[in-house]
């Protein structure tokens, strides 16, 4: 799937109508999402200074299907809510009941597994088989490398991980 402008306006608005049909307050956010070649975030919500808006939205082109792409755009609807503009009790409180009411998959961390760019590393649960792809060399990849591989965990089952190298596939 490629991300067009279209897509992406309209997704956006078809999520926020349910999200605010929940009774969930979300703030002034631009209708037009900013279209991103970032391969490491899926996406981001920036405060603006607007005189009719005050959040932007902005996703990856590279995200991969219709369901990754309401999930990351739920994800940052919900930051334009007050007291969310972090991933604390009350972000995932509402994360929780867009979840519930309409099947999303909203986390804290999107999967970047589902974008379309080819990752340097696979990271593999050991337990479950869930595959995370990663395009650069970032905390969780250190992580598995070090003495501390252990403290990173899958996040469905809190299986054990191995990384898999571009190199090995």
């Amino acid at each position: 799937m490629y991300i067009t402008q279209k897509i992406a306006d309209e997704t956006l608005l078809k999520v926020k109508s349910e999200i605010e049909q929940l009774s969930i307050q979300v703030g002034k956010i631009n209708p037009s999402v900013k279209l991103t070649s970032n391969k490491t975030l899926l996406g981001t919500c920036n405060k603006i200074k607007d005189g009719n808006y005050d959040f932007e939205i902005r996703i990856t082109k590279y995200i991969s299907n219709e369901q990754a792409l309401k999930n990351t755009i739920a994800h940052e609807v919900l930051h334009t809510v007050e007291g969310c503009f972090n991933h604390g009790k009350k972000w995932k409180a509402m994360a929780e009941k867009v979840n519930s009411k309409y099947g999303y998959n909203i986390t804290r961390l999107g999967d970047i597994s589902e974008t379309t760019g080819t990752p340097k590393y696979i990271v593999i649960c050991k337990n479950c088989g869930l595959e995370y792809k990663y395009f650069k060399k970032g905390k969780v990849i250190k992580l598995l490398e070090s003495k501390y591989k252990d403290k990173v965990r899958c996040s469905k089952c809190k299986g054990e991980l191995k990384i898999t190298y571009l190199t090995d596939i």
